[in-house]
């Protein structure tokens, strides 16, 4: 009974928050967003791509982290290892590496001096969506591999899945093909007018920071409610965000600070600080924590403009022992794991050759293996007989 008062309780509140939204709207006028601040979150959003950007990002936990974070083993609060990326951006097309560098163990689990890199890399085309797992250990790389799925199989498979589950850029208050069901229609948007076409305007308001008033845009998309907060002085770049429950549950706080030109020729500010409190990691848990989890921060170490070229944004697989997990291959959706899979040739001109035998599951010798394998028998033949010359002659001489 107490369980169900406190569910009714907490309905009745976000309820209420929309109401009174409602009602001041009813009271003082629809909230319109002006079409030069329209025009002008989008002009940001055109002035971003090309773009390159390195961060580091810190994750901190606390310690009142739910149960679901400490499977499979206990995750202790504290500071998590950096992540660093490296990230490319042209248009919808992104190429970046997302790498931890973690501690080496010994097999007794005692730390060692080597070091590990651990991560991915990960490439988008406009079509193709191509990953790799990389692993360093000290100077050495490990075994290299590459998977090769098409943005709509993708799309269809896994629509929710994120290609970088922490993107600052999104953070940042930008829209980018992130999400898988995202890649079909590849574009980098304003996330504050992404909102806007995605669902409705709640409230508009004023804010008063640092003498200069910001515009708040409350705004309602299926079960979330999102604010955010417009600096006129900095080109209406976004400098704090809130997302919340439609019972007004917070699942994150975002605060952006450190403003910087892209480029002198450029009037678009982007943060090169970014703080997010998190109440809720990716819809876990179902409902968010009454308390933060932790923290998200970023710390942007490099950011240029740049004109990439196609090249960047397909990973280079081709080099001899690269395992290749390829579904854009015709037959791929026909077999259990809906991939060909191959190892890359030595020689590139077997690769046509090596791709159909993963096809057909049935193996043949490459012309230049058929042609050493008869080089090899002739030249025991050839032995052969002359032994049996030189035999013949020994025999006729002794008699």
């Amino acid at each position: 009974m107490a369980h169900f008062c406190w569910w009714s309780a907490r309905v009745a509140a976000g309820t209420a928050l929309i109401l009174t939204i409602g009602l001041n709207q009813e009271l003082f006028g629809a909230a319109e967003v002006s079409e030069d601040v329209r025009q002008r979150l989008n002009e940001n959003a055109l002035q971003l791509s090309p773009l390159h950007v390195a961060w580091v990002l810190q994750i901190v936990l606390n310690d009142n982290n739910p149960a679901w974070l400490t499977v499979p083993a206990p995750i202790n609060a504290g500071v998590r290892e950096p992540q660093e990326v490296d990230f490319f951006l042209d248009a919808g097309k992104f190429r970046f590496s997302e790498i931890k560098t973690k501690g080496g163990v010994n097999a007794d689990g005692k730390p060692t001096q080597r070091t590990q890199r651990v991560g991915k890399n990960v490439a988008f085309d406009g079509d193709r969506v191509y990953q790799s797992g990389v692993r360093t250990v000290g100077s050495k790389d490990g075994i290299q591999s590459v998977s090769i799925r098409s943005a709509a199989t993708m799309a269809a498979k896994m629509p929710d899945s994120p290609m970088l589950l922490y993107n600052y850029l999104e953070f940042a208050g930008f829209w980018l093909p992130n999400r898988c069901a995202q890649l079909t229609t590849p574009a980098v948007r304003s996330a504050v007018l992404q909102a806007l076409s995605d669902g409705r305007l709640l409230d508009k308001d004023e804010q008063l920071s640092g003498g200069e008033n910001l515009q708040v845009l409350t705004i309602a998309v299926k079960n979330l409610i999102y604010k955010y907060y417009l600096d006129p002085r900095l080109n209406f770049a976004v400098r704090r965000s809130e997302t919340r429950t439609a019972k007004g549950d917070l699942i994150h706080l975002v605060e952006l600070s450190d403003f910087r030109k892209l480029s002198n020729t450029s009037d678009l500010f982007l943060p090169w600080k970014c703080d997010v409190v998190i109440y809720q990691l990716d819809s876990w848990p179902p409902i968010p924590a009454s308390k933060p989890l932790g923290e998200l921060k970023f710390v942007v170490k490099e950011m240029e403009r740049g004109k990439a070229t196609a090249t960047q944004f397909v990973l280079d697989y081709a080099h001899a022992g690269t395992f290749v997990s390829d579904a854009t291959i015709p037959g791929a959706e026909q077999t259990k794991s809906g991939f060909i899979t191959y190892e890359y040739p030595a020689d590139a001109a077997e690769l046509d050759q090596v791709i159909q035998e993963a096809i057909t599951g049935v193996s043949h010798p490459s012309p230049r293996k058929v042609s050493w394998f008869f080089l090899s028998l002739n030249i025991i033949v050839i032995i052969i007989i002359l032994a049996i010359i030189v035999w013949r002659r020994r025999t006729i001489a002794g008699n």
